[in-house]
């Protein structure tokens, strides 16, 4: 899951110092949660491909509110 955790980091350097740690813990469990099933699904770990297609539903961490400071909600 490496892709994953390249994914997590960049995220996370984005992110105001004092919400880092909760966010990416909210956002990793976000994101394993469909990996796990996929994986059982399959019986066997993503592939690379599979785990970009996953990451897919969630922003580039550039985009993503979190990342700007912006909230979701008007």
């Amino acid at each position: 899951m490496e892709l994953i955790d390249r994914y997590l980091q960049s995220v996370k350097w984005m992110l105001p110092r004092k919400q880092q740690d909760d966010v990416i813990r909210e956002l990793y469990d976000e994101i394993l949660s469909p990996v796990e099933e996929k994986e059982d699904a399959l019986g066997r770990p993503l592939t690379e491909d599979e785990q970009v297609a996953l990451l897919s539903r969630w922003a580039t961490p550039c985009w993503s509110p979190a990342a700007t400071g912006r909230s979701v909600i008007s």
